[in-house]
């Protein structure tokens, strides 16, 4: 792993959608479903990594028809989310994985599109 003041200066952001996210234990957390920005004056800047299998569906746009299927089939007991990974939260970004310093409960859960 890096430390993170060896992070890549520049790196492609879509290359990192399908990553697996890894705890500071080693564990699987998810993969990254997406790479959400936040407008800063005439910038963009990474606001962190969305990950989790509610995060594939937003993605695809999906949510909104998910949510329906569960109320009409009242599936309750599964409660899928998406967890944002904050930019400080990443130990290392390594070729097919992203390394954190946090476990996967100090994650933040958010709301999709948020």
């Amino acid at each position: 792993m890096r430390p993170q003041s060896e992070r890549p200066a520049l790196l492609q952001l879509d290359l990192l959608v399908g990553r697996g996210v890894y705890d500071r234990d080693g564990r699987k957390i998810a993969a990254v479903s997406e790479v959400p920005l936040r407008r800063r004056g005439d910038q963009y800047v990474v606001d962190g990594l969305h990950v989790g299998v509610l995060a594939w569906f937003e993605r695809v746009g999906f949510v909104p028809a998910l949510r329906a299927l569960g109320a009409l089939f009242r599936f309750a007991a599964w409660r899928p989310e998406v967890r944002r990974v904050r930019w400080a939260q990443i130990a290392s970004i390594e070729p097919h994985k992203v390394c954190l310093h946090a476990l996967k409960d100090e994650l933040e859960v958010v709301e999709p599109g948020d």
